[in-house]
């Protein structure tokens, strides 16, 4: 193997350098014209394979761009050079023999030596270094397959004359198919119908067709109220404000101060023998606030010690009192959790549970009464149009001899079923109660005396915001109705007076009486009844009490009213103290008139004849009667969530009616938990629950069990349980069919909705 003739090496003490064959570009020096060459940092080229003994000592790229010791860093033309000429080798400054024997060691020796490469990084080194590198004899050849990558570096031989640089015979080139990049890739949503997911899919499209378009949009939406930790945070508004302060300086002598408690003493005995001269009843109407001495101001403040004062103050702050009614909620909630999620519809039996029984049974859950309803009986129970949490009940009187008693208006929730959240105390009992459907902190209030007020239930303090004074008969019902943008008040009286009243700016209600129930006279359709023996007396007066009051659920100008003679009178407002139609129903008077919420033609009315009786609107004969007994029904009322069940009272039994089963017996008894006789009966909002209340000032919440499932179509259920019920009646089954459907014609109403 011949190799190239290379300088001796020169050794050094200190150091071991070697002479370059090839001219550092940065060594400065004088060139062939005698000037001084300049400092060139050459661009990167193709490295030249440099086989050392059989060792590959080729040296590694150095980036010179990372240091910052080189003099001068210039960027090199071969970076701007094309594709065509990046190929393109320099010629280097060899002499002629030898790059001679340069060409003819490369095609002797191509395929039997290894590849080296020397490149402009040696001469780079050189420059940072500032060594002179001596290389022994070293082959240089070249291979076919780094003809590509093969760049010869410029050499220049000691005291030799440059020759012309090799030039490779071949250059292989090696194209490759660069990675695909998606840009938007959009994948189909549809499925061929003959492949196998097109089962599955059609099954998922049914689905959400039935959850949005079908049935299954109206699934059951339930309002709970929950309590949630709360994050106690310092925000900007939990800081004090500054304080600022300003000294004031007064003098007050004793003199002064036994002369100002002497004229308060005075005044209060003026006050004390004005109010002695006054009578019993100017006594009572006396307002307390006319008293010129107030709790800060009285003598008693002032023998009240500090803490005694901050005691009292707290005691009346509105933020101590929201506090304990949140304690109380919480207390209550720990006490009757179970019973306050089956009142919700929280724990409700599955409905696809294997032994399923009809028992229609009734299960206490708790009762609203304390020490001040010990006694009273309770008139009247109605719920609050936003939230059927909150119930309000009306205390007054049963029997009419009952003296000196007091009313009473207590507004109850079902977080707090031990103590009231709101409690109203009047002079007189009260018999009527009504919530408004537009504004649900207004409750009309109806007295025994004749009075007629209008409540805000938001306000702790008794707050009447309308009012009248003008009867003296006991209010029996009170209806709220709306006609328009307008929500206006029905009143029934003792008197036979039915009132409409309008709130208005002014302090008193606007009253128009719009009926007059006078009694009836010759012969009436309906029930067959007893005549009366005829008497020569002549009666004080000839209008029959006005006991109950029900709105058409369709006709917003149509009410029926029911007499204490047992007539139901057919009204409108359009025509005063006229009524359309009337119909005998009991023999005695009537204590409730309630439609269905399913099939508004139906509704029952219940009386003093110890029975209960079922109307179709068109129709004056009843179409179911409950078996007599020797009590009267004082109420009945429809469930909201199954409609053919209806809850009725009779003294202290509980009655529960399902026109689907039979109707010559009720499917379940229910005796009162205090032995007490009941009075008022209502239906919760959602049907799952019915209050009662009886004359001893309780309301007992029972839950409904093992009932049966609602329908789906309720109308199609009635008129099914009504042609079984009137089979032995054909002549009413004929009428019933030529009614038609149960429910009206909106259609003839929709122009006062829209």
């Amino acid at each position: 193997m011949a190799q190239q003739q290379l300088p001796k090496r020169s050794i050094n003490k200190s150091s071991v350098s070697y002479e370059a064959a090839v001219p550092s570009p940065f060594k400065k020096g004088k060139g062939k014209d005698g000037g001084k060459q300049k400092a060139v940092i050459q661009a990167p080229k193709p490295l030249v394979p440099v086989i050392y003994e059989g060792v590959d000592v080729t040296p590694v790229y150095l980036n010179p761009y990372l240091y910052e010791g080189g003099k001068e860093r210039q960027i090199s033309i071969m970076d701007n050079l094309t594709k065509e000429n990046s190929f393109m080798l320099q010629r280097s400054s060899l002499n002629r023999v030898d790059s001679q024997k340069f060409q003819t060691n490369l095609l002797l020796q191509k395929q039997e030596i290894e590849t080296a490469t020397l490149t402009h990084r040696s001469i780079v080194t050189s420059a940072y270094f500032g060594d002179d590198i001596v290389i022994p004899a070293i082959s240089i050849t070249s291979k076919s397959e780094y003809s590509a990558d093969f760049v010869e570096e410029d050499v220049e031989s000691v005291g030799e004359e440059p020759v012309e640089q090799a030039i490779p015979e071949h250059i292989s080139l090696i194209l490759k198919e660069t990675a695909t990049i998606f840009l938007l890739d959009l994948p189909s949503a549809t499925v061929p119908k003959a492949s196998d997911e097109a089962s599955a899919v059609l099954e998922d499209n049914e689905t959400y067709d039935y959850l949005t378009k079908g049935k299954g949009r109206n699934r059951k939406v339930l309002n709970v109220g929950i309590q949630t930790v709360p994050v106690l945070m310092k925000a900007r508004d939990t800081e004090t404000k500054k304080m600022r302060f300003k000294n004031t300086s007064t003098y007050v002598s004793a003199w002064e101060m036994y002369d100002t408690f002497k004229e308060m003493e005075q005044r209060s005995d003026d006050d004390s023998d004005v109010i002695a001269e006054l009578t019993d009843e100017e006594q009572e109407t006396a307002a307390p606030d006319d008293h010129r001495l107030n709790d800060e101001a009285s003598l008693d403040s002032y023998r009240m010690t500090n803490d005694e004062k901050q005691l009292n103050k707290i005691f009346k702050s509105k933020a101590f009192l929201d506090a304990l009614i949140v304690i109380e909620r919480i207390l209550g909630n720990n006490c009757y959790n179970a019973q306050q999620k089956r009142f919700k519809g929280l724990s409700d039996p599955d409905v696809f549970r294997e032994n399923i029984e009809y028992k229609y049974k009734l299960e206490l859950l708790w009762t609203y009464s304390n020490d001040e309803t010990n006694g009273r009986c309770v008139t009247a129970v109605v719920f609050n149009s936003f939230s059927e949490d909150i119930v309000a009940v009306a205390y007054g009187k049963y029997f009419y001899n009952d003296r000196n008693c007091r009313g009473m208006v207590m507004i109850w929730n079902i977080k707090n079923p031990q103590q009231p959240e709101r409690q109203y105390d009047f002079p007189v009992p009260v018999s009527s109660v009504a919530f408004s459907k537009v504004n649900p902190n207004l409750l009309a209030v109806g007295f025994y005396n004749g009075h007629l007020k209008i409540l805000d239930v938001s306000k702790r303090e008794v707050f009447v915001i309308r009012e009248d004074t003008m009867f003296f008969e006991p209010v029996w019902s009170v209806v709220w109705f709306q006609q328009g943008d307008d929500e206006d008040i029905l009143a029934s009286f003792g008197d036979g007076r039915v009132c409409r009243y309008q709130i208005t700016g002014a302090e008193n209600l606007k009253r128009t009486q719009i009926m007059l129930t006078a009694m009836a006279e010759g012969k009436l359709k309906g029930i067959k009844y007893l005549k009366k023996c005829e008497s020569k007396e002549i009666s004080i007066t000839g209008y029959e009490q006005a006991r109950c009051l029900a709105l058409h659920p369709t006709d917003p100008f149509t009410y029926f009213v029911g007499t204490s003679e047992g007539v139901v009178h057919r009204c409108s407002t359009n025509y005063y103290n006229e009524h359309m139609d009337l119909f005998k129903a009991h023999d005695g008077a009537i204590h409730t008139v309630r439609f269905s919420p399913f099939a508004n033609k139906l509704y029952y009315t219940c009386g003093d004849d110890f029975r209960a009786r079922l109307w179709v609107d068109g129709i004056s004969e009843p179409l179911v009667t409950s078996e007599p007994s020797i009590l009267p029904v004082l109420d009945v009322d429809w469930s909201p969530g199954h409609p053919t069940i209806i809850a009725t009272i009779r003294g202290p039994d509980i009655l529960v009616w399902d026109m689907q089963r039979k109707m010559y017996e009720s499917q379940s008894v229910r005796k009162s938990p205090v032995g007490a006789l009941n009075t008022v009966c209502r239906f919760t909002t959602n049907g799952r629950c019915l209050m009662v209340g009886d004359m001893g000032g309780n309301v007992h919440v029972y839950s409904l069990e093992d009932m049966p499932i609602p329908p789906f179509f309720p109308e199609n259920l009635i008129s099914q349980s009504l042609k079984r019920l009137l089979v032995t009646r054909p002549d009413l089954l004929k009428k019933l069919r030529k009614l038609g459907s149960l429910n009206f014609d909106k259609k003839q109403f929709s122009k006062y909705f829209n």
